[in-house]
């Protein structure tokens, strides 16, 4: 993908509205109107393009959200989920910009929170009839919030656990009666069941219908484990139904806050050293994450030219989606959060949620709360210092 000169000129003009690439300032200082002119004039090499045009994931600039995943396929928890409930309890929580939750089921492609017309014929359990995921991002939309989707990219061939990841594995005959129908499927369609096709049937069959069924309520996507998905494809499919859309992929070294798939990404994943490794994502294992974001060009980072905007996905808990007890000091995360947000990045806290009763966890909300408050009261005193309004 090559940028435009649109996005070349306002790269150009970000330049100059800050003191350097290390700058603190969470809003950058207005330029001096001939320095514009200079870096616009010099920016450009014809005169096509009439104003700048930010990079797609520039909203996620210096803000901050949540992410937490919902209980998935035909099951009690998304017919009887109450949307409003869910919905007021994320309002409580300061600074929130945007809310991240799964259009999958967890790391599991098998299961989704919204029908689809292919899946539900093939296995009937993978959809629930209602569309809980259309009814979230509408609400929340609705509340002001961006609404990200997070995809497991594995799908239900579950590539990258193989059958016995999904949950109708049979360790007696070792099949997975819903991966041989999806298999039979996608032979029956494409002439293949090979892993390439399998990766293709993915984003043309799966990705494509939610894809275009939700449009502009999804305002961007995270896909897990994206080494199993083609991701070429699936970015030209997401593009396709919402151009504004932002995306990025799990795929690469953790922990990771680099630009993994440049010219297909519009912010990093994020993802934090594995918990197995270090037991909490509070580890200074995960430090140079935020070194990465201080020392971008305006938070973004890049590669091939392409830029990426630094973008940290933290847990809260041992375990990503389970806990009780916050592994973070308050201290270490407003230190963190405001280090990454000052330096133009993007922060996302993973909460724990309990499905059967609509809400997230009462710690993981409390802890959001907190450091929200705080992150403003730092934001509040610093504009009072500064004389910004």
């Amino acid at each position: 993908m090559v940028w435009s000169m649109a996005s070349k000129l306002y790269i150009a003009y970000n330049a100059i509205t800050q003191d350097s690439t290390n700058s603190k300032q969470l809003y950058p200082m207005p330029p001096k109107i001939n320095e514009t002119k200079n870096a616009i004039a010099s920016a450009a090499d014809d005169d096509t393009c009439s104003e700048p045009s930010p990079p797609p994931a520039q909203w996620m600039s210096g803000k901050w959200g949540i992410a937490f995943r919902i209980a998935a396929g035909d099951v009690p928890a998304v017919k009887n989920y109450d949307v409003e409930k869910l919905v007021e309890q994320v309002k409580g929580i300061p600074g929130v910009s945007y809310v991240l939750f799964g259009l999958s089921a967890a790391a599991r492609g098998d299961r989704y929170l919204g029908p689809h017309s292919v899946l539900k014929e093939i296995n009937p359990k993978s959809c629930p009839d209602r569309d809980l995921f259309g009814e979230l991002a509408t609400a929340f939309q609705a509340e002001g919030y961006k609404v990200l989707a997070y995809m497991a990219t594995d799908g239900p061939a579950h590539l990258k656990t193989g059958p016995k990841g999904a949950y109708d594995w049979d360790p007696e005959t070792k099949r997975s009666p819903t991966v041989d129908k999806w298999k039979k499927y996608v032979k029956d369609r494409y002439g293949e069941d090979n892993e390439w096709t399998l990766k293709k049937a993915y984003a043309e069959v799966v990705v494509k219908e939610f894809a275009e069924r939700y449009g502009s309520k999804i305002d961007g996507w995270w896909y897990d484990h994206a080494s199993t998905g083609n991701v070429k494809l699936i970015h030209e499919v997401c593009k396709k139904a919402n151009p504004k859309t932002i995306i990025t992929f799990n795929k690469g070294k953790l922990p990771c806050c680099q630009n993994s798939t440049p010219g297909l990404e519009d912010y990093t994943f994020g993802h934090p050293t594995p918990l197995r490794r270090v037991g909490a994502a509070s580890s200074q294992a995960n430090l140079r994450m935020v070194k990465a974001v201080e020392t971008s060009k305006n938070g973004y980072l890049y590669a091939n030219g392409q830029p990426s905007l630094g973008h940290l996905f933290m847990p809260m808990h041992k375990k990503w989606n389970s806990g009780h007890k916050v592994l973070w000091t308050e201290g270490q995360a407003v230190d963190w959060m405001s280090r990454v947000l000052n330096a133009g990045g993007a922060w996302t806290w993973n909460l724990v949620s309990e499905h059967a009763h609509s809400r997230l966890r009462a710690e993981s909300v409390a802890f959001a709360k907190v450091v929200g408050a705080k992150l403003e009261k730092l934001n509040r005193e610093k504009m009072n210092i500064t004389g910004e309004s």
